[in-house]
């Protein structure tokens, strides 16, 4: 299926692509797994960036629902186990508990990075331009990225530049807020 849908946006048949994954999403009986996979299909690519450009439209269509879908795959399929952690769980966890060491490893995934990094490179080239309701999935995948990526890889100064720009927003709205209950007649009695 992500062949297929990778092959529509290589050959440039969007229109195709768009039919067919609205198709997916009308069909109640598939697995969810089925429209995912050729949600998923234009990260395959070398070309990954163009194909997003490409599924653009379809993305942010609908308070970009399919784009906050695409991002929750990126985040729990295009993921590895940080096999980092196994020393540690071995020898911390008794001989019984193995068979819960891939949920641990997984707690901590590993981006696929070449899948991750063409998609996060069009992410933030357009972060401000997409609906909010994209954000608190693009901050857990901005999460991932700065916990996993070394100190100097790409795109680490700009999540970081970003977050303190959403912080400083997020404290401006909290002073303003405490300021409209302040003055607000018969409310600032109750902070007190």
């Amino acid at each position: 299926m992500q062949l297929l849908g990778a092959s529509l946006l290589e050959k440039g048949e969007t229109t195709t692509w768009v039919q067919l994954i609205t198709q997916l999403e009308q069909a109640i009986d598939l697995a969810p797994r089925w429209r995912q996979a050729f949600l998923t299909a234009a990260l395959l690519s070398v070309r990954a960036q163009d194909l997003l450009v490409k599924a653009e439209p379809l993305l942010i269509a609908e308070d970009a629902r399919r784009l906050i879908d695409l991002l929750v795959a990126l985040r729990t399929v295009e993921v590895d186990p940080d096999f980092s952690l196994f020393p540690g769980l071995i020898a911390a966890m008794p001989l019984e508990s193995h068979d819960k060491l891939l949920p641990l490893l997984m707690s901590s995934p590993v981006p696929r990075w070449r899948v991750w990094l063409p998609f996060m490179s069009w992410l933030l080239e357009r972060l401000d331009r997409l609906p909010p309701a994209v954000v608190p999935e693009a901050v857990k995948l901005m999460e991932i990225w700065q916990q996993k990526t070394p100190a100097d890889a790409v795109h680490r100064g700009d999540i970081g530049k970003r977050a303190l720009l959403w912080l400083r927003e997020l404290e401006n709205w909290d002073r303003n807020m405490y300021q409209d209950i302040e003055d607000d007649d018969g409310y600032d009695s109750y902070l007190v």
